[in-house]
């Protein structure tokens, strides 16, 4: 828990100390304090990296800081305010910093457990680890806050408050671990996401609510979970009434009619392999060619080479279902994207703009139900050097279907 004397006590410190101040307004949201920051500090150039949203300059810092020494030895290396930047930044721009492996498996030789068990937390982020549990998950609840990805169920809420409420947790930590602490006790209980329904109450004014607005199908999944005891209390009343041969004869109906019209199986595909890699251009849809110039318009304040890259995913084999596809690629950031599909017969044909929602450096299409042979096309934007093409990036691009 974070008591009202702890949380004066931090902000007495906050004021007395520009990083901690700066740290502070970013994980509220707040803007940062750069009148008074050091351009020279490379905690400060990182803090204003990420809160700007700015990969280049984040990335710029960050690589000289890889170009220093890596070891148990070094003080950089055991500072957990860089090491957290650091791999927060790594999270939020794509992935390109190849030393952070190195910097957690040199702070394993610290003999003292606290900052031990710090680094495992750090080293579980690094892996994209994001469980809300352990005595340290107070570290993980802003990072998944600033990286956009908190999701805090009853469960996850119910161990991290257990774990905060540790006698003595707090009181061996440095005043940062503190602020994270804080702000991790504040997100728990704003941030918490309730059940559906957690009390029959609530269950009964729901349906009360929305019952006019449930289809056949949501009714028909209603009747299915109700108790046993119910479900025979209501036959009784059916057949009480004369209606169960009615309905029988009804349901025999029914299964006559699908019988004899069976209705398409869809599948939801377990890969999606690529089978074009283009640049974009006159290849694509008169109007997709349109979208796709405004891409490198949306990140004019980029000096770096834009580079736009059309991918081809091979048809559907088998009708599907609505599902999301995420696009992404191991090394590099994507700047922006949209997708359509397509049918892949001859001559001219329709296309559909689907919506694209960006996680990151990643990318993910939603995508309707899909008839066979028809394909999915991302027209995506990276940054590029002047010796790099179309296919030296596109060819390490990955497609793979969600639920």
């Amino acid at each position: 828990m974070v008591s009202l004397e702890q949380r004066q006590s931090l902000a007495a410190l906050s004021e007395a100390d520009l990083h901690l101040k700066n740290f502070q307004l970013l994980v509220a949201g707040d803007t940062l304090a750069t009148a008074e920051s050091d351009p020279s500090d490379v905690r400060e150039r990182l803090l204003q990296a990420i809160a700007l949203k700015d990969s280049a300059q984040f990335k710029a810092a960050a690589i000289n800081i890889g170009k220093r020494k890596i070891s148990s030895e070094s003080d950089w290396c055991q500072d957990d305010y860089l090491v957290f930047l650091l791999v927060l930044g790594n999270e939020l721009f794509g992935r390109p910093l190849t030393f952070l492996t190195s910097v957690i498996e040199a702070r394993r030789k610290n003999p003292n457990p606290i900052p031990r068990k710090i680094n495992d937390v750090f080293a579980a982020l690094e892996r994209q680890e994001f469980g809300i549990e352990g005595e340290f998950c107070f570290l993980k609840i802003p990072f998944l806050s600033l990286a956009g990805k908190l999701r805090l169920g009853p469960l996850e809420a119910q161990k991290a408050i257990r774990a905060m409420s540790e006698p003595g947790l707090l009181d061996q930590m440095s005043p940062f671990l503190r602020l994270l602490a804080q702000k991790a006790y504040d997100l728990v209980l704003t941030e918490r996401q309730p059940l559906p329904t957690e009390t029959t109450a609530q269950l009964i004014e729901g349906f009360e609510r929305h019952a006019k607005d449930l289809t056949l199908t949501q009714w028909w999944r209603v009747v299915a979970n109700l108790p046993g005891r119910l479900l025979f209390a209501l036959a009784g009343i059916l057949a009480s009434a004369g209606l169960i041969t009615v309905l029988v004869g009804f349901g025999q109906e029914i299964g006559e009619s699908f019988l004899s019209k069976p209705e398409e199986v869809r599948v939801r595909p377990q890969m999606l392999a690529i089978t074009g890699i283009r640049e974009a251009g006159s290849d694509l849809p008169t109007e997709a060619l349109l979208l796709a110039r405004t891409l490198p318009r949306q990140n004019a304040v980029s000096s770096n080479r834009s580079l736009l890259i059309t991918i081809e995913s091979a048809p559907f084999a088998t009708a599907t279902p609505a599902f999301v596809v995420e696009v992404s690629h191991p090394e590099r950031s994507i700047r922006n994207a949209f997708a359509f599909t397509q049918g892949s017969a001859g001559g001219m044909q329709a296309f559909t703009v689907v919506p694209v929602q960006r996680d990151a450096g990643r990318f993910r299409a939603i995508l309707p139900a899909m008839a066979v042979n028809h394909k999915l096309y991302f027209v995506l934007e990276f940054e590029a050097d002047d010796n790099e093409d179309f296919m030296s990036v596109g060819r390490r691009v990955v497609l793979r279907p969600l639920q």
